[in-house]
């Protein structure tokens, strides 16, 4: 099947893929429960009465250490008020040090958020008598925005009550500029983005750089460059911070020459979601089995902010967003929110494995893109769908284009082709009937399957493993959307226009499609008149 770069050819100026933004938690395994942190206070702070005193004075610790630090390091501390988030009163601050060429830590922002916390609570009986129990309430949250000379920026955001609820947020593509600058690559940048690169090939090894080790690593050297909520020694007594996946963002970006043939390309793609797009296009990206029990809405939705259009699909907390990027890039990015949702747990070591998964949902998306887009059928291909034909020694009628059922038939087809996944005859009955409107008498068992067989003998369809389901064929994936398209774009539109009712109110429209199929309208009729096809009266 051809790729969406192969099928846009010399327009595409160069690709690339690279995680785009991973936030981690930073978490102490051994201090996630009220057990455990009741265990740390008595034995490692030596705090035999676990009165909310004791809480406080951990929060007052670390507050101190927080004010101590940035009065030292010459820190401003910022505060968010209202609904301004902690990145727009920092970058003030980012841009203010990117002048000064200044790194490290730039500035503190405190804001208030819902975390998850332990507190204490009296148990009854005697005064001293209390028990730790988890809760979630508003806390101060500090974030410590970096600048750091070889990974970019980010910024560290540690909660200020137990068990300090630690994030870290970083940005692949700023380790990707600051690598190719080491490597003295010229290069150009717009909007979190490469869109010019003396070396194609280099920025896509420093890319595949980004591997556990290196984000391991990363974390590692920012958590040294801020306070730390625990003591050295309460760290070496059992406490050591992991590292896991918050949220993960994987990007594909194809980087056109002009403008123009991006737009063309995004709009007809946007066209072809629209008109053939189904909620089950979730299957094609994610390869996944959706149950009548699995949680969360799926489907396809469009999205317009200013006069940028996206197109994104959800699959439980995640989803898949292409977009139009300044005009010059075509982005297609997976948003990971629980790694859990494909079966992977979020420790950061299996990382490499979701990006392939992501990767992999990617390119599927992209393929099944591009078959859309070149769905052209030549004219002995059609001739022999729509005549007999024989296959194994045995007759295969020809497929009825144009035919209601047969149409119904071929739209489901591509909605269920879509997953590139085995359906059965029961799955693909649901499809007809549930989608399409088909009538249940028509689609009884028996005569799905020899709709099935039909397909089968065309080559559209395939048996899978031998087991009674079947799987589309590239080819007939490229049929299914081609005479779809055919029926519903162009023939059914301009046999419409042949009504005279229709054809009035039409010329009377000011609609721009109206009276495109007017003037359609007028060439098909004298076409007709040509060919010797008046029409009657």
């Amino acid at each position: 099947m051809q790729s969406l770069v192969a099928l846009c050819g010399s327009a595409v100026a160069f690709s690339y893929r690279s995680i785009d933004r991973l936030i981690l938690t930073a978490y102490i395994p051994t201090l996630q429960t009220p057990g455990a942190m009741a265990r740390f206070l008595r034995e490692v702070c030596r705090k035999p009465i676990l009165s909310g005193l004791v809480f406080k004075w951990l929060t007052d610790r670390f507050v101190t250490q927080v004010r101590e630090f940035a009065r030292t390091q010459r820190i401003p501390i910022l505060r968010a008020q209202g609904r301004t988030r902690p990145g727009e009163l920092a970058q003030g601050a980012l841009r203010r040090a990117a002048r000064a060429n200044r790194h490290r830590v730039i500035a503190i922002v405190i804001h208030p958020e819902s975390a998850r916390v332990f507190r204490s609570y009296h148990a009854g009986g005697r005064p001293t008598n209390f028990w730790v129990k988890e809760d979630r309430v508003m806390v101060n949250h500090y974030y410590f925005y970096l600048r750091d000379p070889e990974f970019g920026n980010g910024f560290v955001r540690i909660s200020s009550y137990p068990p300090f609820q630690t994030r870290i947020w970083l940005n692949a593509h700023g380790y990707l500029a600051a690598q190719l600058r080491r490597r003295r690559i010229r290069f150009r940048t717009t909007d979190n983005c490469i869109v010019e690169v003396a070396d194609p090939a280099a920025l896509q090894r420093a890319a595949d750089e980004v591997t556990p080790h290196l984000v391991e690593h990363i974390a590692l050297r920012w958590l040294g460059q801020v306070p730390d909520p625990l003591m050295r020694d309460e760290r070496a007594a059992g406490y050591p911070v992991r590292f896991s996946i918050y949220q993960a963002e994987f990007s594909d970006n194809v980087i056109f020459h002009q403008t123009q043939v991006l737009n063309r390309v995004y709009e007809a793609m946007l066209w072809d979601h629209l008109h053939l797009g189904r909620p089950d296009l979730i299957k094609v990206i994610f390869d996944r089995r959706i149950y009548r029990n699995t949680p969360s809405a799926f489907g396809t939705r469009m999205l317009r902010q200013g006069v940028v259009s996206c197109l994104k699909v959800f699959y439980k907390h995640s989803w898949l967003k292409q977009y139009n990027k300044g005009g010059r890039v075509l982005r297609t990015e997976a948003c990971i929110n629980d790694p859990r949702d494909f079966m992977i747990k979020k420790s950061l070591v299996h990382l490499g494995y979701l990006g392939r998964v992501a990767y992999h949902a990617i390119t599927r998306f992209q393929k099944a893109q591009a078959v859309a887009q070149a769905t052209a059928l030549d004219r002995s291909t059609l001739e022999r769908l729509v005549t007999p034909s024989t296959n194994g020694g045995q007759r295969v009628p020809g497929l009825r284009v144009g035919a209601p059922r047969a149409m119904r038939i071929l739209a489901a087809l591509g909605c269920a082709g879509l997953s590139f996944k085995a359906f059965s005859n029961a799955e693909f009955r649901e499809v007809l009937v549930g989608r399409f409107g088909a009538e249940p008498q028509e689609a009884t068992p028996t005569r799905v399957g020899y709709e099935l067989r039909k397909l089968r003998g065309k080559d559209l369809i395939r048996k899978a493993g031998g087991r009674n389901r079947y799987t589309l064929t590239d080819h007939g994936y490229r049929v299914a959307l081609c005479l779809t398209k055919l029926h519903q774009r162009f023939l059914a539109p301009a046999l419409d226009t042949w009504d005279p009712v229709l054809r009035e109110a039409l010329a009377a429209s000011p609609h721009e499609l109206d009276q495109a199929l007017t003037r359609l309208d007028a060439d098909l009729t004298a076409l007709a008149q040509v060919c010797g096809l008046p029409l009657a009266a």
